[in-house]
């Protein structure tokens, strides 16, 4: 597997792990993870049962009082609150591809981490012109916007997290994003 095929999969291998675990997303996640070098708590932890892995997900992400953790929202982050400019300048991002956030905010982070892998799969599979276009919106996309937060976001996950999983992807986020900046 060459450098850009591993990484194109550690995005969306990481965006399905921010993603809210069902059973369909789960299987996805363990096949990926099985093709990656990924540390082996990683692929141990996709082992837990689902109902723990939601509960998780739901406290770190969703909903946990008197506050949320970390929420995955880049406009959280940036701006302390959600749906905020960020949010409208990812969304304008994910419009020059002609895509759309259809199940979440446009600023969620498995939703940027999923733009990111299909930046990486339209670098390598289409035309010249194209490609370069992929590439340099790539750049633009994560020092403008997943740079910018989600380190944070990855070092909050990895103190608040109670289960493995949720810290082996949040250090595999950072040395992901590290490798970029």
């Amino acid at each position: 597997m060459t450098e850009l095929e591993n990484r194109t999969l550690l995005y969306r291998l990481l965006s399905r792990l921010f993603a809210y675990p069902d059973a369909g997303r789960l299987a996805e996640t363990e096949e990926l993870a099985q093709e990656l070098p990924v540390a082996e708590v990683l692929r141990t932890s996709l082992q837990a049962p689902l109902i723990e892995l939601q509960a998780e997900y739901t406290r770190l992400f969703i909903n946990n009082y008197p506050e949320l953790p970390c929420p995955p929202y880049e406009s959280a982050y940036r701006e302390g609150g959600l749906l905020g400019e960020a949010a409208v300048r990812v969304q304008q991002f994910y419009a020059e591809w002609g895509l759309e956030a259809a199940e979440e905010l446009p600023d969620h982070l498995a939703l940027e981490l999923e733009f990111v892998h299909f930046l990486d799969a339209q670098a390598a599979e289409a035309d010249a012109e194209e490609a370069a276009q992929a590439c340099t919106d790539r750049e633009r996309f994560l020092k403008e916007h997943l740079l910018e937060w989600a380190p944070q976001l990855a070092a909050d996950v990895q103190e608040e997290a109670g289960l493995a999983l949720y810290r082996e992807a949040a250090l595999l986020l950072t040395h992901l994003l590290a490798a970029e900046g």
